[in-house]
């Protein structure tokens, strides 16, 4: 006896169901199935934009229930975003998770026990206890970090084109307005918290750390791509395309073909791709009008690829401006004194035997 449904049955029976239980079945569908869904029929792009909110705003509390720790600006849970855009906040999430996994494995692999012999059975387990740990602190403060890198891009993009009247000297001299920027950002815009700011410092310091371990510096570029260097790299794309560069597995000969493909995606993005911002006015104070995303002129986007990569080299990312909202907060010392003595710190617990953590930061 067939006891499947009749499928001219099903869309008239869905669509006659409360809207509570459509809302609930509609999460439980995979994003490229709403997609395929969406392009159906009218009745189905109906039901999927009728309920686009709902279905964002319950991926955005999934991700806060699985990661007490993360931080999402307000556009981030589905009251601005569509569906589209938390599809691109998805694939970061998955990227930054092996990104997180990545640095832990790192940091981990150099973990030794004091009694070797009489731990060898458990010696795995504890390691992998011990990589979830870490990873459990690194992830939110990447995905944070990951956001402000955005907003960054945004900025400097922004700032090309206001600014594109100036002699390069100028604009070279412009750093110090972006470092206001920056604390606007880390200040403001996320309503960062103490905490939060030092655990993203120390998840920089990491990822910096490991990108030394696996010969990459911030100045390091590509070969084909040579005004694209691995901090420009970081701004103009973040940090989600770096979870395969940094891969242990990874050969030399693998690492520089990812690294000329993410400067070939700077070169697309840089005058090509509209500015979309994240929140209805990014407020800055060198900007004149945030209101609505645009592709930068080419009238003012013609300064040298070579004048844009010395600007950027010159700004330092996030520690400057990070400290000095810390300062503003009360808080005196650096947030990144001793990072071996944190990682220590992070993954200890009560029954671990002795253990020592190994030089993570340096090439094998």
């Amino acid at each position: 006896m067939n006891t499947l449904p009749d499928p001219a049955r099903v869309l008239p029976l869905l669509l006659r169901q409360p809207t509570e239980i459509i809302a609930e079945v509609l999460s439980w569908l995979e994003f490229k199935d709403l997609l395929t869904l969406r392009i159906t029929n009218r009745a189905l792009h109906q039901l999927i934009h009728h309920h686009e909110k709902s279905i964002c705003t319950q991926y955005c509390k999934s991700l806060l229930e699985r990661h007490p720790r993360l931080h999402l600006p307000p556009t981030w849970r589905g009251n601005q975003g569509g569906l589209v855009y938390v599809i691109q906040v998805d694939r970061q999430y998955h990227a930054l998770q092996s990104l997180a996994a990545t640095l832990s494995d790192r940091i981990v692999s150099k973990l030794t026990l004091a009694e070797p012999e009489k731990h060898k059975d458990e010696g795995k387990d504890w390691k992998r206890g011990k990589a979830r740990l870490l990873h459990d602190r690194l992830f939110p403060a990447l995905f944070y970090l990951n956001t402000f890198l955005e907003s960054l891009y945004e900025i400097i993009l922004e700032g090309d084109e206001t600014f594109g009247t100036l002699e390069d000297s100028e604009y070279l001299g412009l750093k110090d307005i972006y470092g206001l920027d920056q604390q606007r950002m880390i200040e403001e815009q996320h309503a960062c918290a103490r905490d939060r700011i030092k655990d993203t410092s120390r998840a920089f310091k990491i990822f910096e750390g490991v990108c030394k371990a696996r010969e990459l510096n911030m100045s390091t570029q590509s070969k084909i791509y040579p005004f694209a260097s691995i901090k420009r790299m970081i701004v103009a794309r973040g940090l989600t395309p770096f979870a395969a560069v940094l891969d242990g597995d990874s050969t030399v000969a693998v690492r520089e073909s990812m690294l000329n493909s993410i400067g070939e995606q700077v070169w697309q993005r840089r005058g090509c791709t509209p500015v979309e911002y994240r929140s209805s006015k990014l407020l800055s104070i060198h900007h004149f009008d945030t209101e609505s995303g645009r592709t930068p002129s080419r009238a003012m986007a013609r300064r040298s690829h070579k004048v844009v990569n010395r600007f950027i080299e010159q700004q330092d990312i996030w520690y400057r401006a990070a400290h000095a909202v810390l300062l503003r907060k009360g808080h005196r010392k650096q947030p990144v004194p001793d990072l071996s003595q944190w990682i220590r710190w992070v993954i200890s617990e009560n029954d671990d035997p002795d253990f020592e953590l190994g030089p993570w930061d340096q090439p094998d």
